[in-house]
């Protein structure tokens, strides 16, 4: 035995160095182009082609260029190395002027994808364009209008030195431990391996989230700032950043690093530029009895913005898959490959994963099936201090449930919570038994988690009545009806959506479902027990709540009903939730009891007609996105599959969970990007410029002339904004416009706001326009302005044009990326 271990021990090792060197060549190759990997190796320094440009429409004489047409550029040919940035210096009587790069790979045609724009404001200044790739040839484009004269001082194409940097090291460290867990399978074997795992299971977890929390690792898509503002590196290690998902990268995250400035207090100032609640819509982390049913958020108040947002992602994921696990253990009777796969296809889905920062899905999901796997650990031991402690995490988890504050999908998770609880209890009835002392616990704890969550809501009754009384979305009674059932095979083509360009699918977001197979689960399920003649008692009640939430999404319910059951508070699409898990839960309690063999033929035969429905359905749901037959084939072949493993072989469960499994944490895990450290935006230029301009005097601030994402971007650097994203309306300000009330209407709501700077006399001027349901215009002069005590404008346009701003505003800044800065005398 020592033996082994021994051999062990030393296979590690060298796997250990093969893999390190592995993981520094990808990591390195990913950075550079792995063309470069070995010349960079061997020489300090990538040697740079220097070239002399070709001159296309201009005029050069002694050194000066001078543009013949609109469209004169420069072009440098051949250079065929990665380059980290292009450093510029120009001379130039006209100022400002545009200066924009385009650069290609082999092959390429120069294109608006590939191009960078700067601003020069200052004669002779340095311009840094952030470009981070390999590239081929290099495109300069100086001014935009004929006879401009320009001066190159400077041109250097900045090397790039990152085989040591944090970046490609903490690469090199996450690709060595993949690696590492593949050799792991041949040195010890995979049976050996994942028993160790399970029985380290929290050691490990633990592990996990220390190691991202320390490497400042999450999933956020704060990289989608580039196209914005200029960053010397946005810290994507690898993955693709999501600019569908708006809502974290550009609502969320600028929230929760703007109560680094705020000293984490439940109250902002910087936040819609006034006093804003935010610890109850969008919770964020704050010093307050919140924190108490918010755990996730206590790595921002104790580590701040970065590591907190490592823990506040990180944290999450690993925990709600153990969870998960523990919680599809109960439902399988310990089968532990179903677990397994069960943490999967939770975790990993296309809903969660798309949805995974935002609304508190992840804290929902938590805390239902953790309270679940408590209340059954109350019933099954009669020890009262274990009870009390049980007891008490109940209520937290019940706590943090309830302050998701999230009713579209609280509802429907909280049906499938209440027939588990129901199975619970019916499952217990024998052994369900009270104390005196538990009876007194219960009341005592009870008594005082109502006072503790009285007291968090009645601090907050304010905003919640605003939020409430909302046009969008508190004024809404929903009746249900109107989903389409054939969105329910769509899990399927999600597995897809990872890798495929966003102009083939309208909102991944939204279209992202289970892979729950349905209705399979529900079809075996009553197979299983008529043909076994048992009756389970968690399969009827997930039936039961399966076709009570399919029949509200499709058809809906009179309005009396809605009301009783609170599913008018849910839209039939967020219904989904609580009927994609239940499903989930159903297929892997049945493929785990269910003993009968169905006959090969007849499963294929099964599974190919399921195929063909499954197919058709996402066909007529992804028309553009399975527009090819190809791609159709490929998702028939995918659910034929999934769907003969699964009637067939479910007595295989290692079988079942390697082929699902892998494949949806392939997909799962491709969502989101790894990002490192929030540096990119907190140290970029434009936020160290702004900072210094408050500092000389505070003031409040809007940004002019456009909306999201950029009507967040002061809050990230703790610039109080009056127009960045309403949680809830501030109707005291809007009504000193607005007097007569003409337009509460549309500007009553959740929004994200444009201020628009117009000239006093401007017809429009004091008039709100509503463009969605969540975004609305309002159109400002300068007396306005004063009036709501703005003292400085962030905006791209020039508001000299607009005379009242040329008189009583002074221009304080022009930033490379055309972002002008204007403060109100």
């Amino acid at each position: 035995m020592k033996k082994e271990s021994k051999k062990n021990l030393y296979c590690f090792l060298v796997c250990g160095v093969i893999s390190s060197i592995v993981g520094l060549f990808l990591a390195h190759g990913s950075q550079i182009g792995f063309r470069n990997v070995i010349h960079s190796m061997m020489n300090s320094q990538l040697v740079i082609q220097d070239t002399e440009p070709e001159a296309v429409g201009y005029d050069s004489e002694n050194g000066e260029l001078t543009s013949e047409r609109e469209d004169s550029y420069l072009i440098y040919q051949g250079i065929n190395s990665y380059v980290n940035k292009l450093s510029l210096r120009v001379s130039s009587s006209e100022l400002p002027v545009d200066i924009k790069i385009y650069y290609t790979q082999q092959g390429e045609d120069f294109s608006e994808e590939k191009s960078i724009e700067r601003v020069l404001s200052v004669d002779g200044e340095e311009i840094s364009f952030s470009i981070n790739s390999y590239i081929s040839d290099l495109r300069v484009d100086l001014g935009s209008a004929a006879d401009q004269k320009f001066k190159i001082e400077t041109f250097d194409l900045v090397k790039p030195s990152v085989l040591l940097s944090k970046g490609t090291l903490t690469l090199a460290f996450l690709i060595a431990a993949a690696v590492l867990f593949l050799f792991a399978h041949f040195i010890v074997g995979p049976n050996t391996l994942y028993q160790t795992i399970d029985r380290y299971r929290y050691w490990i977890a633990a592990a996990c989230i220390a190691i991202a929390v320390l490497l400042e690792l999450s999933g956020s898509s704060i990289a989608s700032w580039r196209d914005y503002i200029s960053m010397e590196n946005d810290g994507l290690l690898v993955g693709v950043n999501r600019p569908i998902r708006s809502d974290e990268w550009a609502v969320n995250t600028p929230m929760t690093m703007s109560q680094y400035y705020n000293g984490y207090s439940a109250v902002s100032n910087i936040i819609r530029g006034t006093l804003t609640d935010v610890s109850i819509v969008y919770g964020q982390p704050a010093f307050s009895l919140n924190l108490l049913f918010r755990i996730f958020s206590v790595g921002y108040v104790l580590l701040g913005t970065s590591y907190g947002l490592a823990f506040f992602w990180y944290a999450r994921l690993v925990v709600l898959f153990l969870v998960t696990y523990e919680f599809v253990k109960l439902i399988t009777k310990g089968n532990k490959p179903y677990a397994l796969l069960g943490s999967i296809l939770i975790t990993f889905s296309p809903i969660v994963q798309w949805w995974f920062a935002i609304n508190g899905l992840v804290e929902m999901l938590i805390a239902a099936q953790l309270s679940i796997l408590l209340l059954d650990k109350y019933i099954k031991t009669d020890n009262s201090k274990k009870r009390a402690l049980y007891f008490v995490l109940i209520l937290l988890c019940a706590g943090n449930f309830i302050l998701t504050f999230y009713p579209s999908w609280m509802i429907p998770v909280a049906y499938v919570l209440v027939g588990c609880i129901l199975w619970i209890f019916i499952e217990n009835r024998s052994i369900l038994k009270f104390k005196r002392i538990d009876i007194i616990t219960i009341a005592c704890m009870t008594i005082l988690f109502a006072a503790v969550i009285g007291y968090v809501f009645s601090s907050s009754i304010d905003t919640i009545n605003s939020v409430m009384n909302t046009v969008y979305p508190g004024a809404r009674v929903e009746l249900g009806g109107g989903y389409e059932i054939k969105n329910l095979w769509g899990g399927f083509t999600n597995l897809f959506f990872p890798f495929r360009p966003y102009a083939d699918i309208h909102n991944t977001s939204e279209m992202a479902v289970f892979l729950d197979l349905f209705p399979l689960g529900i079809v075996l399920s009553l197979f299983y027990m008529f043909k076994d003649k048992k009756k389970d008692t968690l399969m009827i009640i997930l039936i039961i709540v399966s076709i009570f939430l399919l029949v509200w999404m499709t058809v809906g319910y009179p309005e009396i009903v809605a009301k009783i059951t609170f599913l008018d508070k849910t839209q039939s699409r967020r219904a989904y939730l609580g009927l994609g898990l239940a499903n989930t839960f159903l297929l892997l309690r049945v493929l785990s009891l269910m003993e009968v063999k169905i006959k090969p033929l007849w499963g294929f035969l099964t599974a190919g007609l399921y195929a063909v429905i499954a197919a058709w359905a996402n066909q007529q749901q992804y028309p553009i996105f399975l527009r090819h037959p190809l791609a159709i084939l490929a998702v028939f072949f995918l659910t034929f599959s999934m769907g003969a493993l699964v009637i067939c072989l479910n007595r295989k469960p290692k079988l079942v969970t390697a082929f699902i499994g892998l494949i949806v944490l392939i997909s799962g895990f491709s969502v989101n990007p790894i990002q490192q450290s929030t540096d990119s935006i907190e140290k970029s230029k434009l936020a160290v410029s702004l900072k210094e301009i408050q500092k000389e005097e505070e003031g409040t601030w809007i940004v002019e002339g456009t909306g999201l994402p950029m009507n967040n971007i002061l809050i990230m650097f703790g610039l109080p904004t009056i127009n960045s994203t309403n949680v809830y309306p501030n109707l005291d300000l809007w009504e000193s416009i607005d007097e007569d009330k003409k337009y509460e209407d549309i500007y009553n709501r959740y929004a994200h706001i444009v201020i628009r700077a117009v000239a006093s006399e401007d017809p429009a001027e004091g008039s709100f326009e509503l463009v969605q349901a969540d975004v609305f215009i309002v159109n400002l002069s300068l007396q306005e302005l004063k009036n709501m005590n703005v003292k400085y404008i962030l905006t791209q346009n020039d508001l000299s044009f607009i005379p009242e701003f040329e008189q009583g505003t002074e221009f304080k800044y022009l930033s490379d990326e055309g972002h002008r800065v204007y403060k109100i005398n």
